[in-house]
Protein backbone atom coordinates (compact mmCIF):
# COMPACT_ATOMS: atom_id res chain seq x y z
CA UNK A 1 0.00 0.00 0.00
CA UNK A 2 1.27 3.47 -0.69
CA UNK A 3 1.70 6.29 1.79
CA UNK A 4 -0.09 8.74 -0.44
CA UNK A 5 -3.55 7.26 0.30
CA UNK A 6 -3.22 7.36 4.11
CA UNK A 7 -4.65 10.28 6.12
CA UNK A 8 -2.11 12.48 7.97
CA UNK A 9 -1.14 11.22 11.44
CA UNK A 10 -2.60 13.02 14.44
CA UNK A 11 -0.05 13.94 17.12
CA UNK A 12 -0.82 12.93 20.67
CA UNK A 13 -1.00 16.13 22.87
CA UNK A 14 0.25 14.15 25.95
CA UNK A 15 3.32 12.79 24.16
CA UNK A 16 6.69 14.43 24.98
CA UNK A 17 7.95 16.89 22.40
CA UNK A 18 10.50 15.41 20.06
CA UNK A 19 13.67 17.30 19.45
CA UNK A 20 14.96 17.59 15.94
CA UNK A 21 17.45 14.96 15.03
CA UNK A 22 21.05 16.15 15.29
CA UNK A 23 23.59 14.84 12.87
CA UNK A 24 27.13 16.07 13.61
CA UNK A 25 29.52 16.65 10.78
CA UNK A 26 32.40 14.91 12.51
CA UNK A 27 33.26 12.92 15.62
CA UNK A 28 34.88 16.01 17.17
CA UNK A 29 31.67 18.01 16.71
CA UNK A 30 29.84 15.22 18.51
CA UNK A 31 31.88 15.54 21.72
CA UNK A 32 31.92 19.37 21.88
CA UNK A 33 29.39 20.86 24.32
CA UNK A 34 26.49 22.98 23.14
CA UNK A 35 26.93 26.75 23.08
CA UNK A 36 25.86 28.21 26.45
CA UNK A 37 23.24 30.94 26.43
CA UNK A 38 24.54 34.52 26.62
CA UNK A 39 24.84 35.92 30.16
CA UNK A 40 21.90 37.97 31.42
CA UNK A 41 22.11 41.71 31.12
CA UNK A 42 23.79 43.24 34.14
CA UNK A 43 22.05 45.57 36.59
CA UNK A 44 24.48 48.35 35.60
CA UNK A 45 23.28 48.12 32.01
CA UNK A 46 19.65 48.04 33.12
CA UNK A 47 19.91 50.99 35.53
CA UNK A 48 22.79 53.34 34.60
CA UNK A 49 21.56 56.15 36.89
CA UNK A 50 21.64 53.92 39.96
CA UNK A 51 25.04 52.55 38.97
CA UNK A 52 26.36 56.10 38.58
CA UNK A 53 24.97 57.16 41.97
CA UNK A 54 26.49 54.03 43.53
CA UNK A 55 29.90 54.99 42.18
CA UNK A 56 29.48 58.60 43.32
CA UNK A 57 28.51 57.67 46.88
CA UNK A 58 31.29 55.09 47.03
CA UNK A 59 33.78 57.79 46.05
CA UNK A 60 32.38 60.17 48.69
CA UNK A 61 32.57 57.45 51.36
CA UNK A 62 36.18 56.55 50.53
CA UNK A 63 37.19 60.24 50.38
CA UNK A 64 35.57 60.85 53.79
CA UNK A 65 37.37 57.85 55.27
CA UNK A 66 40.76 59.12 54.01
CA UNK A 67 39.98 62.64 55.23
CA UNK A 68 39.06 61.50 58.74
CA UNK A 69 42.06 59.16 58.87
CA UNK A 70 44.34 62.06 57.87
CA UNK A 71 42.78 64.38 60.44
CA UNK A 72 43.14 61.74 63.14
CA UNK A 73 46.79 61.20 62.20
CA UNK A 74 47.54 64.94 62.28
CA UNK A 75 45.72 65.42 65.59
CA UNK A 76 47.61 62.48 67.07
CA UNK A 77 50.90 63.98 65.90
CA UNK A 78 49.97 67.42 67.29
CA UNK A 79 49.26 66.00 70.74
CA UNK A 80 52.36 63.77 70.87
CA UNK A 81 55.06 64.72 73.34
CA UNK A 82 57.62 67.12 71.88
CA UNK A 83 61.39 66.58 71.57
CA UNK A 84 62.42 69.52 73.78
CA UNK A 85 64.49 68.07 76.66
CA UNK A 86 64.56 71.17 78.89
CA UNK A 87 62.76 74.50 79.16
CA UNK A 88 63.72 77.02 76.51
CA UNK A 89 63.15 80.68 75.65
CA UNK A 90 63.10 81.47 71.93
CA UNK A 91 62.94 84.82 70.15
CA UNK A 92 60.94 84.89 66.91
CA UNK A 93 61.85 87.97 64.86
CA UNK A 94 59.21 90.25 63.29
CA UNK A 95 57.85 89.48 59.81
CA UNK A 96 58.62 85.78 60.18
CA UNK A 97 56.21 83.66 58.14
CA UNK A 98 54.67 80.36 59.16
CA UNK A 99 57.15 78.27 57.15
CA UNK A 100 60.20 80.13 58.49
CA UNK A 101 58.76 79.93 62.01
CA UNK A 102 58.29 76.15 61.72
CA UNK A 103 61.86 75.73 60.45
CA UNK A 104 63.19 77.84 63.32
CA UNK A 105 61.23 75.83 65.89
CA UNK A 106 62.52 72.57 64.41
CA UNK A 107 66.12 73.84 64.30
CA UNK A 108 65.93 74.74 68.00
CA UNK A 109 64.38 71.38 68.92
CA UNK A 110 60.98 72.69 70.02
CA UNK A 111 59.04 70.66 67.43
CA UNK A 112 59.91 67.41 65.65
CA UNK A 113 58.39 68.07 62.22
CA UNK A 114 57.68 71.45 60.58
CA UNK A 115 54.93 70.02 58.38
CA UNK A 116 52.97 68.93 61.44
CA UNK A 117 53.29 72.44 62.83
CA UNK A 118 52.09 73.99 59.56
CA UNK A 119 49.15 71.58 59.27
CA UNK A 120 48.19 72.31 62.88
CA UNK A 121 48.31 76.08 62.28
CA UNK A 122 46.05 75.70 59.25
CA UNK A 123 43.60 73.36 61.02
CA UNK A 124 43.36 75.66 64.05
CA UNK A 125 42.88 78.76 61.82
CA UNK A 126 45.82 80.40 63.59
CA UNK A 127 47.80 81.49 60.54
CA UNK A 128 46.95 85.18 60.95
CA UNK A 129 47.38 85.00 64.74
CA UNK A 130 51.05 83.97 64.79
CA UNK A 131 53.10 86.71 66.40
CA UNK A 132 56.75 87.60 66.67
CA UNK A 133 58.25 87.91 70.15
CA UNK A 134 60.07 86.11 72.94
CA UNK A 135 58.39 82.87 74.00
CA UNK A 136 58.98 80.38 76.80
CA UNK A 137 58.53 76.72 75.87
CA UNK A 138 58.42 74.12 78.67
CA UNK A 139 60.16 70.76 78.29
CA UNK A 140 58.32 68.11 76.24
CA UNK A 141 55.76 70.66 74.98
CA UNK A 142 53.56 69.23 72.24
CA UNK A 143 53.04 70.94 68.87
CA UNK A 144 49.45 71.90 69.67
CA UNK A 145 50.61 73.83 72.76
CA UNK A 146 53.42 75.48 70.75
CA UNK A 147 50.78 76.81 68.33
CA UNK A 148 48.70 78.08 71.26
CA UNK A 149 51.76 79.78 72.84
CA UNK A 150 52.80 81.54 69.61
CA UNK A 151 49.28 82.56 68.59
CA UNK A 152 48.26 83.98 72.00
Amino acid sequence: MSDENLPPLQEDPNAPAQQPRFSPRSARAMIEPDQPPPPPRSMKAKRPFIAGMNGFFSFILIAAMFTFAGLYFIKHRLLAEGPLAQDMTLVIPPRTGMVDMSKMLEKNGVIANPLNFQAGVILKHARGKLKAGEYFFPARVNTDDVIDIISS
